[in-house]
């Protein structure tokens, strides 16, 4: 009889003056039912008490900890913390959410033949009480599994913090592109294209909504914009879309068809930003309706004509 496999599993755990609720989450951390793990730790120039935090995790147990040389954001502090994790799986955590005990066997269980699963999350305010919600329930979108990384395009439904994948991924995840603004919606589109993403319907978390949450889910912090802030953030919002885009046109593990299908879709944004309304985008994307609004729980031809609008659209109309 074989002896019961154990593989070393590393939780990527970022750090920016997380002093007031990191001890809660390294404490769930250090509680799952599945023990051998190892938290690898990147700050990104704590000036509170984070790192005196770390260092007396890492005299106890098996956590490393580094610091960036200058502040880099985020996304940066991910990519250092992944390409630093030796175990077999990787999982990301925020330092201010709690884990649910049986989190990482759930997340193993679940990997089957996927290169990456996530699951949902239970949302809690400061103080972990419940906000009656999940996180999936708040985007009002569908769960997302396959290989269709024509889906994250537009829409993402998989929160960095839900995620495990394996160690091979990093070949093809590392270094995140400058142009993306979250590294979650990049690492859904390179496993949907790399192989296939799995989903656990259940929250494994609680993740946690405070005035520091790096994305409002409750949009409780939305405010009143003049027509001119009205315009730039939309103009904004298109060069995000197109760098995105570019960058996914870029993967180099893209196959033909999915080369000339992005360049297409890159150049079609690109000619619709400025304009009115782009009746050559908005055929492109109702022709493959099914695989940009898989999320969607009712594709609506209105938001496929909102997708072809233009800055001018938004211009002539502010209302939209």
């Amino acid at each position: 009889m074989q002896p019961i496999s154990y593989p070393l599993i590393s939780i990527a755990l970022c750090t920016y003056n997380g002093e007031r609720y990191l001890k809660e989450q390294i404490d769930s951390i250090l509680a799952q039912t599945y023990q051998n793990i190892e938290i690898i730790v990147v700050d990104d120039c704590s000036n509170d008490t984070t790192v005196s935090i770390l260092e007396h995790y890492a005299h106890i147990v098996n956590l490393k900890y580094v610091i960036n040389e200058k502040n880099r954001g985020f996304v940066k502090s991910f990519e250092r913390a992944i390409s630093l994790c030796e175990g077999e799986y990787i999982l990301l955590s925020d330092q201010d959410d709690v884990w649910e005990t049986g989190k990482i066997q759930t997340l193993l269980d679940a990997m089957e033949n996927h290169v990456l699963v996530y699951s949902n999350a239970k949302l809690v305010d400061e103080h972990l009480a419940p906000l009656g919600k999940n996180l999936l329930d708040a985007r009002k979108i569908n769960c997302f599994s396959g290989s269709n990384n024509k889906a994250f395009v537009f829409k993402n439904c998989i929160s960095g913090n839900t995620v495990m994948f394996r160690k091979k991924f990093k070949e093809v995840c590392l270094p995140f592109p400058e142009s993306i603004s979250f590294h979650d919606v990049w690492l859904a589109f390179v496993a949907a294209t790399y192989g296939s993403i799995g989903y656990v319907d259940q929250p494994l978390i609680l993740y946690r909504q405070h005035a520091c949450n790096i994305t409002d889910i409750n949009k409780k912090r939305k405010k009143r914009k003049t027509f001119t802030q009205k315009i730039t953030a939309k103009k904004q919002s298109y060069e995000r879309r197109i760098a995105f885009i570019q960058s996914f046109a870029q993967l180099g593990i893209l196959g033909q068809e999915d080369q000339k299908f992005f360049r297409k879709l890159l150049h079609l944004c690109k000619q619709s930003q400025n304009s009115l309304i782009s009746f050559a985008l908005l055929r492109f994307l109702y022709q493959h309706q099914k695989e940009f609004y898989a999320m969607d729980k009712q594709i609506k031809l209105s938001q496929i004509i909102k997708d072809s609008l233009g800055i001018k659209a938004y211009q002539i109309f502010p209302f939209i």
